[in-house]
């Protein structure tokens, strides 16, 4: 996967940004993928990366499905720098 984006805001420079990633079916009950991400919006900016899961499995007469994912980054709104982090186990 690739993507570019931009935008304008008026009085700023606008902003941009793009990420890349990969995502990967390895059968019909497995699904992984990793990617990156940069955006910036006037003089604030932030890079973080993602990781995400899925697997399905069959016990008894169910099937039951787990997915998980992670996003950790970090950026600065100009002069304050901050750190982003998000988990989702299900």
């Amino acid at each position: 996967m690739l993507s570019v984006d931009g935008s304008t805001l008026p009085g700023t420079n606008g902003g941009g940004g793009g990420s890349v990633g990969w995502l990967h079916n390895f059968d019909a009950d497995a699904l992984a993928g990793v990617a990156v991400e940069h955006q910036w919006m006037s003089v604030a900016h932030w890079t973080f990366g993602s990781v995400n899961g899925s697997l399905t499995r069959e016990l008894g007469d169910a099937r039951y499905s787990f997915y998980g994912e992670a996003h950790e980054g970090a950026g600065d709104d100009g002069p304050r720098a901050f750190k982003y982090s998000s988990w989702r186990p299900e």
